[in-house]
């Protein structure tokens, strides 16, 4: 075995060893906090993760404003926020990156509900004019 496959194999090890004696204490489900402000005309969804692009484009399809910004790592970090496909596939972002933060796997409603709470959000902020 050479020395990346090692370290990678020690650190599943590691996060093995931490997680079993807490594994009844943890939360299936993760909170994430997201919010949205608006500066005049401009409004601003921010939540504390990396969306992969196929959520970003899914908030700007499903929010018709042209001046949105999306910040990411806001109020935490919960790492990359990985799409279906990648979930699928087992891929480093869906199962690796959870791991680095302690939490557990993403599942795929993982991402349209942190999708749908910045909609939400962004809702509420727009409507309060």
């Amino acid at each position: 075995m050479d020395k990346a496959a090692a370290a990678v194999a020690r650190f599943a090890v590691e996060w093995t060893d931490d997680m079993l004696p807490r594994l009844d204490a943890m939360p299936e489900t993760l909170d994430a906090p997201v919010m949205a402000l608006r500066i005049g005309d401009v409004l601003v969804a921010a939540h504390p993760a990396e969306l992969f692009t196929s959520w970003g484009l899914e908030l700007r399809r499903r929010w018709a404003n042209d001046d949105l910004f999306v910040l990411g790592y806001s109020n935490g970090s919960i790492g990359y926020m990985p799409d279906a496909p990648e979930i699928e596939r087992g891929g480093y972002a869906a199962i690796q990156s959870p791991k680095f933060t302690g939490q557990f796997p993403f599942t795929a409603e993982s991402g349209p509900a942190l999708v749908d709470g910045m909609l939400t959000a962004l809702e509420q902020v727009a409507k309060s004019r």
